[in-house]
């Protein structure tokens, strides 16, 4: 799991947790093992202070890698998680469903992740940067991406919304290969759909080459994959 690397700070944040599952692992079939399992984790991580909701779905483009984007009243609060008496044992159930380690970090989303889950289909785009960005580049980052998400408003069909923020630790990329560690800074963005097909024909648009082009031009580098996401409540107390 990657530590905190840059200021936490105090505000929500959104752990984003890329799980690769072992091919053949069912956790939507009720009757399965593999879905007790998964129940148990989400009941053992919705008991722990702290935790607000969170959201899985597989990868569109890779359905062995699921992805889980946990809330958390702060960094903090998932550290404490990770350091208590339940968290071993919920690692150890989990790692039962993986085919290797799971990969985290987390993101302070200027606006909430959660209006962007509950669209079908949710297109999550990482930009990456030098870990050297000024203050000034980042807000030109995040200008050029908010200009981007009004195009989509303004011009896409099935366009359901976005939000955004900068991730706390470094992360590694293979666009960093100069940097040290090969880590920079990433800018997580994440749109919601109708669809994945109405995500590909906003792409085809001279709107969205108009101000794709900005964010290509700063950034070192650039991923993008899709994920329907599942929602899961903290259990209401009884």
């Amino acid at each position: 799991m990657a530590e905190p690397t840059l200021d936490a700070g105090d505000d929500e944040a959104t752990e984003v947790a890329f799980l690769p599952l072992i091919p053949g692992v069912d956790i939507d079939n009720k009757k399965s093992l593999d879905c007790k399992v998964w129940k148990d984790c989400l009941v053992t991580l919705s008991e722990q202070d702290g935790f607000i909701k969170s959201f899985y779905g597989r990868q569109v483009e890779n359905q062995d890698m699921l992805q889980w984007m946990i809330v958390w009243r702060d960094v903090a609060a998932h550290m404490a998680f990770t350091k208590s008496e339940a968290y071993q044992p919920f690692v150890k159930h989990i790692s039962t469903l993986l085919s290797g380690p799971a990969y985290l970090h987390h993101v302070h989303f200027r606006t909430p992740f959660a209006a962007v889950a509950s669209a079908p289909v949710t297109e999550m785009l990482t930009m990456y940067f030098k870990p050297t960005i000024s203050y000034a580049q980042q807000e030109e980052a995040e200008k050029a991406v908010d200009e981007l998400v009004a195009a989509a408003q303004r011009h896409a069909s099935g366009f359901k919304g976005a939000a955004s923020g900068w991730a706390v630790e470094l992360i590694k990329h293979e666009s960093l290969v100069n940097e040290i560690h090969e880590k920079g800074m990433a800018f997580l963005v994440a749109l919601g759909w109708e669809s994945v097909d109405a995500h590909m024909a906003f792409r085809e648009t001279k709107e969205f080459k108009r101000y794709i082009e900005p964010l290509r031009d700063i950034a070192q580098g650039m991923e993008m994959h899709h994920v329907s996401y599942n929602p899961h409540e903290k259990a209401a107390a009884s």
